[in-house]
């Protein structure tokens, strides 16, 4: 078996480039960024594949694709749908003066619950559905303001007027 240099050096160059990521952010100081990439990055995925694991020796594999492929599609269906109703209010409440703050996070919140759940997983899929049902989104909103409100004030988000 030959193995070509790309082969071979591709996973060294790859590893290399994320330890200088992840000690650029240690040595930035940014060590609580770290927790979270950790987990989006490696415990998530490792997770998913347990899951994808468990429910294939449940529901057989063909009914574990057909799952994700469903979710996919139910996804960018309810996304497209929901996501031309927030913007159509973001423009009607600007055509009437108003801000349209409630209507942009819901806006943040379905952008995010579609890309969740095209995500091919149970959990992102679990949580990408949480972001699309209307009251649970109703339910998140202050505290989605709350982090808003501390990225504000410790100057990690900018607004220009």
């Amino acid at each position: 078996m030959l193995l070509s240099y790309s082969s071979v050096f591709s996973p060294i160059i790859i590893f290399m480039s994320q330890s200088i990521f992840i000690n650029s952010l240690i040595e930035n100081g940014d060590v609580v960024r770290l927790k979270y990439f950790i987990l989006l990055f490696i415990i998530l995925p490792a997770v998913e594949i347990g899951v994808f694991i468990l429910a294939g020796n449940e529901i057989g594999i063909l009914n574990t694709v057909a799952i994700i492929i469903l979710t996919g599609i139910l996804g960018a269906f309810l996304a497209k749908r929901q996501g031309l109703s927030a913007l159509q209010k973001v423009q009607e409440q600007i055509r009437n003066g108003e801000p349209p703050g409630n209507a942009l996070l819901d806006g943040v919140c379905i952008l995010a619950g579609g890309i969740l759940l095209l995500s091919p997983g149970f959990i992102t899929d679990l949580f990408g559905l949480i972001l699309l049902i209307p009251f649970t989104r109703i339910a998140l909103r202050p505290l989605l303001l709350k982090m808003i409100k501390k990225w504000i004030s410790r100057k990690q988000i900018y607004i220009y007027r």
